[in-house]
């Protein structure tokens, strides 16, 4: 056995830790904060998701949470942007996020 393998990095699962650390703290947290492009629609925590006045997760609801329509394929207003040097979300990873909001979106 080979002793310099590096350890697996742990895949994404449907909870808000996994999904926040893999997905928006690289893609999301630069625009969607304070100082940055979009503070209106700040991504910090299951409440600044969840308790949004912009829906933007409506727990149990996936098909009307706006998260889900903004990172699915073929969104009117795709996210990340088509522009910005972010790849766009895995398919994988967009049904995670569906499975999360899906089983109710909990912390």
């Amino acid at each position: 056995i080979n002793g310099d393998t590096a350890p697996a990095v742990p895949s994404l699962e449907p909870t808000f830790n996994s999904i926040y650390q893999k997905i928006i703290v690289p893609k999301c947290v630069a625009c969607h904060r304070a100082g940055g492009e979009a503070p209106r629609v700040p991504l910090n925590s299951v409440a600044d998701l969840v308790d949004s006045p912009l829906e933007i997760v409506l727990p149990g609801n996936p098909d009307e949470s706006g998260l889900m329509l903004v990172v699915k394929q073929g969104a009117r207003k795709k996210m990340p942007p088509l522009n910005s040097s972010i790849s766009a979300l895995q398919p994988t990873d967009i049904e995670i996020i569906r499975t999360w909001i899906a089983n109710g979106a909990k912390e």
